[in-house]
């Protein structure tokens, strides 16, 4: 679905930084994060739409990945993102372990249920 490839939003995002400068694009930052927080905190209520949802991470989004070209640090950042995915499903496999064990084997009858 990107119409966008990454390299061509990387120099989009460049163009922005040198265009407007860099204290410009992090007041922005800065702005777009506070916008997102507030329409977040009112989605999760239900007291906002989810078009208006989108539109505020997407902008956030974007504010975000200005912020990982100007500081060089995308590649640092997918890797750093990759590991703690992966420590998180394995953390959820040991869960899910944990919550197996502790169900009883079926085929086992119910004690507490109804007399007859």
């Amino acid at each position: 679905m990107n119409v966008i490839t990454y390299e061509h939003r990387r120099q989009i995002y460049e163009n922005a930084l040198h265009t407007n400068g860099i204290d410009t694009q992090l007041d922005k930052f800065f702005e777009e994060l506070g916008e997102f927080l507030e329409t977040f905190e009112k989605y999760k209520h239900h007291r906002d739409t989810r078009e208006h949802f989108v539109e505020e991470l997407a902008d956030f989004t974007i504010m975000l990945e200005q912020i990982r070209v100007l500081y060089g640090v995308n590649d640092e950042v997918c890797a750093a993102m990759d590991a703690k995915v992966l420590r998180l499903q394995a953390n959820l496999n040991k869960l899910n372990d944990k919550l197996r064990a502790e169900m009883p084997p079926c085929g086992l009858s119910f004690t507490g249920g109804y007399e007859t």
